[in-house]
């Protein structure tokens, strides 16, 4: 390697490290999140250089982060910041399932043995650890919302169906959601069956 490629490549390996410094501990990212810095090639290097430092972990293939530490040493990683990740670096969506969407809101107690998203993208599963996140292809009305408060709204009163929608469920959901979120879920709403359309009109405030 000449001197000039050396330089070049440590002003490179610099501007990675000081990016992961700067987004903080908890960050997930891929090659693509460094992509303006320079090739692709010099890039990975950086990053595998890294995590056999151990300033960076790596999670799954070509995923890594910069961990979060407690008193007990390094905190799992977050499978959803993997997959966003992810989506990021493919450059597409994702939506969450319905049963995730229901926990995560507050109206299930039932915690998803595995992460599966609906995606505009190729069919996949990665493993992290001895976890698994599944993407499934969706068609388009699946992933309405993708990516925001009101996708999982829609994603969460999938759960429940027409069937066992019920006050408490349209209560919870009108408590927990700021009025912007409503604004947006209301102008969604017509991508959704007829009978959601009733119940996303309840907790939005409009009957």
């Amino acid at each position: 390697m000449t001197i000039k490629r050396e330089i070049i490549m440590k002003t490179i390996a610099d501007s990675i490290y000081n990016r992961i410094l700067k987004k903080g501990r908890g960050w997930v990212f891929t090659p693509f999140d460094f992509q303006d810095l320079g090739s692709r090639e010099s890039i990975d290097q950086t990053l595998s250089r890294l995590a056999k430092k151990e300033k960076i972990r790596r999670v799954t293939q070509g995923v890594y982060d910069y961990p979060k530490i407690s008193r007990f040493g390094e905190i799992p990683t977050s499978l959803m910041l993997v997959a966003k990740a992810i989506a990021r670096s493919t450059q597409t969506k994702i939506q969450v399932s319905e049963s995730y969407a229901a926990n995560v809101l507050g109206l299930s107690n039932q915690v998803p043995a595995k992460i599966i998203l609906y995606t505009d993208g190729t069919r996949r599963v990665r493993k992290v650890g001895k976890q698994k996140i599944i993407f499934k292809q969706a068609t388009p009305k699946k992933l309405v919302g993708a990516g925001k408060m009101s996708g999982l709204v829609i994603q969460g009163l999938r759960y429940f169906g027409k069937d066992r929608i019920n006050e408490k469920v349209i209560n919870r959901l009108k408590d927990i959601l700021k009025q912007r979120d409503k604004e947006l879920l209301l102008k969604e709403k017509y991508a959704t069956p007829i009978w959601m359309q009733s119940a996303i009109n309840q907790i939005a405030g409009q009957v």
